[in-house]
């Protein structure tokens, strides 16, 4: 059975043109695979599916001669039957039946298909499932690493804690922890399993031998993993370890300056937190004091105040100067205005003294001026209505090499250049 399958679909029959058939009630049959497939699909499938799912199962050649067949069917319609080249071919030319159907509707023929077995399969094997499968297969692996890391870190932090508590304890009960655990612990100080390896405990990597270096750190690792162990023994071995407490304190009787087990307690011996903490303190006032007394200074603080006030008093008969000078630069004019034809003209609209000269440049094909007034506020200056239309103001950049030529003043190198303040652009 399915090597007859097989050879079925090995067949393949092709279709030179839809056939057509007309009812005796005048109703048209068309029988089309291809735009059965359209009609269909068009309601319960989108665009683009629809069009790559058919441009991967019918040739070019039978879907131009369906796309001709519907415009011939439906001259009712306001697309035009476009004849496309290219590589989008096929995909344009369904898209094209596409907006047909949709705009014709219902007045449409009826369209069948003969040969079932050449319609498009829309199951599984049509979808891509292949990079779903290797987003999954990725994510997986990132939830294996991740899982693997979290179970290391809470490992790893148990023990933090136990190996913190029980080095509390070593340093509540003598101030030299390390020598109450050894001797707890019945090791003798020369013993290859001290707990201190300085550079000279080190050993030598053997010459020769590749991975000597890496040889000697691992065996440092495991002798301090040693002597983690002798420091769980000799925690242990001490009596009632039960009674310190995790902030590094022991219960001590006031009276027999003891702890409850009977052993006496070392008051020179501050938990770790509180050594570093008070260091760092003292850090900090060494830094900020004097040689002399030993005073903070002020070298490094903000001064408080506002940097400058503006006076508001009214009753007084001192007078201030409370207009400003300002200076702007205005250009786009003609080339024929003089200073005083534009002073006068400011004059009329500030009401006050206004001092023009104008800029000498040859290489610009319009005038441009330094305009100077004595105003209460700037904006006065840069207001629009003030100005002829058309003219462009911006503020005035005083050159810092100048030399005066008539009314203006232009820098030297900027004379020699082509350049006195204003855009050559202009």
């Amino acid at each position: 059975m399915a090597a007859c399958s097989l050879g079925a679909r090995a067949f393949k029959r092709s279709r030179l043109k839809p056939e057509i058939y007309g009812t005796t009630d005048g109703k048209v049959i068309v029988e089309d695979e291809l735009l059965n497939f359209l009609a269909v699909k068009i309601k319960t499938l989108s665009q683009d599916e629809i069009v790559l799912l058919a441009t991967n199962t019918f040739d070019s050649e039978a879907i131009e001669a369906s796309k001709k067949v519907l415009f011939e069917l439906c001259p009712g319609t306001s697309q035009r039957c476009v004849a496309y080249k290219g590589q989008h071919r096929d995909a344009n030319n369904i898209k094209l039946c596409l907006k047909v159907l949709n705009e014709c509707g219902s007045n449409i023929p009826r369209f069948v298909s003969y040969y079932l077995d050449e319609l498009p399969p829309v199951t599984f094997s049509s979808l891509d499932v292949s990079c779903l499968l290797r987003r999954m297969e990725q994510l997986c692996a990132e939830v294996g690493a991740l899982k693997h890391i979290t179970q290391l870190q809470t490992g790893v932090r148990a023990e933090a804690v136990e190996i913190n508590h029980r080095v509390s304890v070593l340093e509540c009960r003598s101030g030299n922890p390390t020598a109450s655990a050894v001797a707890a612990a019945g090791i003798s100080p020369g013993s290859k399993k001290a707990f201190h390896h300085g550079p000279g405990n080190a050993k030598e990597p053997t010459p020769g031998v590749r991975g000597g270096e890496h040889a000697m750190a691992v065996e440092q690792v495991v002798e301090g993993l040693a002597d983690l162990h002798i420091m769980g023994d000799a925690f242990a071995r001490c009596p009632e370890p039960a009674q310190c407490r995790r902030d590094g304190t022991v219960a001590v009787d006031e009276a027999t300056g003891k702890d409850p087990a009977g052993s006496v307690f070392s008051t020179g011996s501050p938990s770790w937190s509180k050594v570093a903490r008070n260091g760092r303190a003292q850090q900090k006032t060494k830094s900020g004091a004097t040689a002399l007394g030993g005073h903070a200074t002020t070298a490094g603080r903000k001064r408080s105040g506002p940097a400058s006030i503006i006076g508001t008093g009214t009753m007084s008969t001192i007078k201030t100067v409370k207009t400003k000078i300002v200076s702007v630069f205005a250009t786009k004019f003609s080339p024929e205005l003089d200073a005083d034809t534009l002073a006068d003209y400011l004059k009329s609209k500030l009401n006050r003294v206004v001092t023009c000269q104008k800029i000498d440049n040859a290489h610009s094909r319009v005038g441009s001026f330094k305009v100077t007034a004595e105003c209460n506020d700037i904006g006065e200056m840069y207001t629009p209505e003030l100005w002829p239309e058309g003219a462009l103001i911006r503020r005035y950049y005083e050159p810092r090499k100048a030399s005066v030529v008539g009314f203006c003043r232009v820098p030297s190198e900027r004379v020699a250049n082509g350049h006195s303040g204003v855009d050559p652009s202009a």
